[in-house]
């Protein structure tokens, strides 16, 4: 029947199934193998899935040229050495913190000591690949008390307190603001730029950025936080629950997974935001009850940054990395329930999932919504980090994470980086290596009690990838801080290393893959 068909047809059927499919194509027999070596579609499809990135905006380039850039670009983070480019370093007299998201730098400041006078400066940073300039602008923020970017979606959300309006008991009223980024007004694709947040009791707020939504997380005291979740685009609230914004985490596809962290049962909720009841959980992900017997509980749940380009963005390049890429990071805290365990055998633990390897089980058809889904369906697809990167990985984009060694910076003035890419696991994750099937192992000491017990010790290690470079700034800090780009790595550190002098001055140096 295949034999019948013109290569046009079979070559849009492929391209409609997974990467590990339209592989296997190549071994039914030689006419397909041909037709998957020879396509530069079905070759750029592929190279994409397997480096974690989606075609970006239309544009002149054609697919035998976007995939050459795409080969030279992995091929770059494997194994070549970084263009370093050095920026302006940021001055001010009063400098407040800095977020890096998507290739963009943002920090507030004040000339005066003045509370009106505070305002937001951006840094985007030079892209040549994307065709980006380089450009540096600020926004007025004198009532903000916290703010969010996507660079990917040119979106800027203010957190603003009102205190004229609605002060009771010393609460004030909180309104959340949609901006475009590059102008600093209303954003155009928003129905409305002013969404109402409820009041603030002058404790913490904590606001996120996915894809269609935005949570702001209100402290209402120590051991409670209300999260409200938007579609910014909409406006509509879709969700208004109590949870704790370092034991959950938006995805860009729809889904806020929250973690519960108190014992004796350990488990994960999903909210699906495009159902119509979303407040009820569509799946619950539990573990097993050997969990609950070592004495563990989950401390964290965060993911990995990823942007949610929309492909008419301006600056969209000709592939980005993929939405559906992140990376979940489980933070175990597993304890003895029994005094005789030494407490220095009280620790934490990470472990990783890709969050689409999580969602693809919601989306099967054996499960109905509102359903449980058991460890034995999705504990095999939990891997243990690494020992080296568990308690120093200070950065995190897409399945890459990034360790930074600050040994040699008194001596010799370098810094060793290390990039670990876990982008395998998508593809690879049943032939991972056991982590602790050797009890006499050096390393597996290091391992908290409780994960040498039964179903603990059936964890495995990822396989990965680790590119690891020194680098030399163009100035000593002890406060060097690495973030994650599409397009390398940013290296920002102060004037700390010879003691805090005026004004305050932010190094900022671009290592270009």
């Amino acid at each position: 029947m295949l034999d019948s068909l013109p290569d046009e047809l079979i070559i849009d059927i492929i391209h409609r199934l997974d990467l590990l499919s339209a592989l296997r194509c190549r071994q039914v027999y030689r006419r397909l193998g041909n037709i998957v070596k020879n396509s530069a579609s079905l070759q750029y499809k592929n190279e994409l899935t397997a480096a974690g990135m989606v075609d970006g905006s239309p544009g002149e380039d054609t697919i035998p040229t976007r995939l050459a850039m795409l080969k030279e670009y992995t091929a770059a983070w494997k194994e070549k050495e970084p263009n370093v480019l050095k920026l302006e370093p940021i001055k001010s007299p009063d400098y407040y913190g800095h977020k890096v998201v998507g290739g963009v730098v943002a920090y507030r400041s004040r000339e005066q000591a003045v509370e009106s006078d505070w305002k937001l400066n951006f840094v985007r940073l030079p892209s040549e690949r994307r065709g980006i300039l380089e450009r540096r602008w600020t926004v007025s923020a004198s009532d903000v008390k916290e703010y969010a970017i996507d660079p990917s979606q040119d979106l800027l959300v203010f957190v603003a307190i009102l205190p004229g309006d609605g002060m009771q008991a010393g609460r004030s009223s909180v309104e959340i603001r949609l901006l475009s980024l590059a102008s600093g007004k209303p954003h155009p694709s928003a129905v409305r730029s002013f969404l109402p947040c409820g009041t603030y009791n002058s404790r913490e707020i904590i606001l996120r950025i996915s894809g269609d939504f935005i949570c702001v997380w209100l402290g209402q005291h120590v051991k409670e936080h209300i999260a409200t979740i938007w579609n910014w685009v909409s406006g509509d609230q879709r969700l208004r629950i109590s949870a704790p914004p370092f034991h959950s985490v938006l995805l860009p596809s729809g889904h806020l997974l929250v973690a519960s962290h108190q014992d004796p049962s350990p488990h994960i909720v999903v909210h699906d935001l495009h159902h119509n009841f979303p407040e009820s959980p569509s799946h619950t992900f539990h573990f097993p009850s050997s969990y609950v017997a070592a004495g563990a509980r989950i401390d964290e749940l965060k993911s990995s940054e990823v942007p949610t380009w929309r492909l008419s963005t301006q600056f969209a390049g000709p592939f980005s990395t993929s939405p559906n890429s992140s990376l979940l990071f489980i933070t175990f805290f597993c304890f003895s329930p029994r005094s005789a365990i030494p407490a220095g055998l009280q620790r934490k633990h990470k472990c990783i999932i890709p969050a689409s390897t999580l969602l693809r089980h919601t989306r099967s058809d054996n499960v109905d919504v509102g359903a449980s889904v058991p460890w034995a369906t999705w504990g095999k697809d939990l891997l243990l980090v690494p020992l080296p990167i568990v308690n120093d990985c200070r950065s995190q984009f897409g399945m890459k994470a990034l360790r930074v060694e600050m040994s040699d910076l008194t001596t010799t003035g370098a810094v060793e980086l290390k990039v670990y890419d876990f982008n395998r696991i998508r593809f690879e994750a049943s032939e991972c290596a056991t982590g602790l099937d050797d009890p006499n192992d050096d390393e597996d000491i290091a391992y908290p009690w409780g994960f040498r017990m039964g179903v603990f010790s059936n964890l495995r290690l990822p396989p990965f990838t680790t590119r690891i470079f020194k680098y030399r700034p163009g100035r000593p800090s002890l406060r060097l801080n690495p973030y994650f780009t599409e397009d390398g790595i940013l290296l920002a550190y102060d004037n700390w290393f010879l003691g805090m002098t005026q004004p305050f001055v932010q190094h900022l140096e671009m290592l270009y893959f």
